[in-house]
């Protein structure tokens, strides 16, 4: 395994930050505050283990030299200066030790060994030395800080939809409003693109000439700027056949720079954010030809197909780090992102077995842009055929696992695992039961330190 689960002590705030910045320790504080060196004072060594990533401290020359020479440490030198024995004004510095994680354990609290002994797994090793539990003339700081995972999976959430949910696009009046005009809605059944605009003659000639089929009234917009109102930018790919909306000068200047559209003026005014009597005005996408604009959050959801799984994400991430926690494996959400992609909402992930993967698999795990080698994509389906709660068969070089809308929170876990190496077992106390993950009898359920260490030994998991 890669080291884990390593309490780190030093007197340099420096190094302190540089653990915390460039080595992922947690900053704890001061863990107490020692002395200046005297002739009553006594060399606190310090030693690391670089297999178990365990830092040792020991005011024993002795046993120094025996961990050095028997148990495989390396010498750091002198932490700091402390005393031997009870000074007056000093704590006990209380050493532990935990046996799984190999980590040694100082603290100058009481109550903090006696949780560490009975909730946490750690032995009680006795008095490392004496120093102060509060700053006072010739005293320095001895700061603390913790490691407690020796390794990193990044994951990417891809929510699959039909029409994908872009936000808000700016705030409307659902009903007339005074010096407002009605925004007329249309839609080309065979280009699919939904079109608006303020001009009963373009619409009407959108009709009559082009073959967009009226839809009424979307909302009630400004024809000419008001107070605190933002232009709506109006844009049309020749390509797609896409009418694009948008009050983001940014975003208009990426769409015609970047994405092949054409810039066609101001379609009307609107508020960016809400005001009184306003209603938002939903943006949707439908990948690559149709943006779709509406007040109602209904035809909205609808339109949306998936809204994506049963368990919220957040609640499926927490799960899924407290198992992982278990194996010293921290869980990265590197980005949320929705997708649209109609064909794929219901998943054909075939025999759903690693190296066999279907068409409609082959396309998802495609949809990786901006996604490094290592990172895993999990794309959140509405179902998959066969009905499964999740399949983490994908493509080589693309690393990935599918869920769909009704999978458990302990889903994502165990698909992930999956794509770390790991079997299924017949163990229904544990992540990688075969049974279902919606019978898992002890939750949390167990990680193996067998299978922590396939997990470990992933080529898609990265050093901490």
């Amino acid at each position: 395994m890669r080291p884990t689960g390593d309490h780190f002590y030093t007197d340099s705030s420096a190094e302190r930050n540089n653990a915390v910045a460039v080595f992922g320790y947690l900053d704890e504080g001061i863990a107490c505050w020692t002395p200046t060196p005297s002739a009553a004072t006594t060399p606190l060594f310090r030693l690391v283990h670089p297999a178990a990533g365990d830092h040792f401290y020991t005011t024993s020359a002795a046993e120094r030299d025996n961990a050095v020479a028997a148990i495989g440490f390396i010498d750091e030198g002198v932490a700091c200066h402390v005393f031997a024995d009870a000074q007056a004004g000093t704590v006990p510095l209380l050493r532990l030790f935990h046996p799984g994680s190999k980590d040694h354990f100082y603290t100058t609290s009481q109550a903090e060994r006696t949780f560490a002994i009975s909730a946490a797994g750690y032995i009680d090793e006795g008095v490392a030395c004496h120093v102060y539990d509060s700053a006072g003339q010739d005293r320095a700081p001895l700061f603390r800080a913790y490691k407690r995972y020796g390794a990193m999976v990044g994951l990417h959430l891809i929510l699959v939809q039909d029409y994908a949910d872009e936000g808000t696009a700016c705030h409307v009046f659902a009903a007339p409003a005074p010096n407002t005009t009605p925004l007329f809605r249309l839609v080309h059944p065979a280009a699919g693109d939904h079109f608006y605009t303020t001009s009963a003659a373009e619409r009407d000639n959108a009709v009559a000439a082009i073959g967009f089929i009226d839809e009424g009234v979307a909302c009630h917009v400004f024809a000419d700027a008001q107070a605190g109102t933002v232009p709506l930018l109006r844009l049309f790919h020749p390509g797609s056949k896409d009418h694009f909306y948008t009050t983001s000068e940014a975003e208009r200047d990426y769409a015609v720079n970047a994405a092949g559209y054409t810039f066609e003026g101001i379609a009307c005014h609107v508020f960016a954010d809400p005001q009184a009597g306003t209603t938002p005005l939903y943006r949707l996408y439908l990948h690559p030809r149709d943006h779709f604009y509406t007040t109602s959050s209904s035809e909205r959801d609808n339109a949306l197909v998936n809204l994506g799984p049963n368990v919220p994400l957040d609640t499926a991430v927490q799960a899924m780090q407290e198992v992982y926690d278990t194996v010293g494996i921290k869980v990265q959400i590197k980005s949320v992102r929705r997708r649209s992609l109609p064909a794929l909402v219901d998943l054909d992930v075939g025999a759903c077995s690693q190296g066999l993967v279907t068409t409609e698999q082959a396309q998802l795990y495609a949809e990786r842009d901006g996604m490094q080698p290592t990172d895993i994509a999990v794309f959140f389906v509405r179902s998959t055929i066969p009905p499964l709660n999740g399949c983490a068969a994908h493509p080589g070089g693309q690393p990935g696992a599918a869920i769909a809308a009704g999978a458990t929170r302990w889903t994502l876990g165990h698909e992930v695992g999956h794509v770390l190496g790991l079997d299924h077992v017949n163990n229904n106390n544990q992540l990688m039961t075969g049974n279902g993950t919606g019978r898992i009898a002890n939750p949390p359920p167990d990680l193996t330190p067998a299978e922590g260490a396939t997990m470990d030994q992933s080529a898609l998991t990265i050093d901490i």
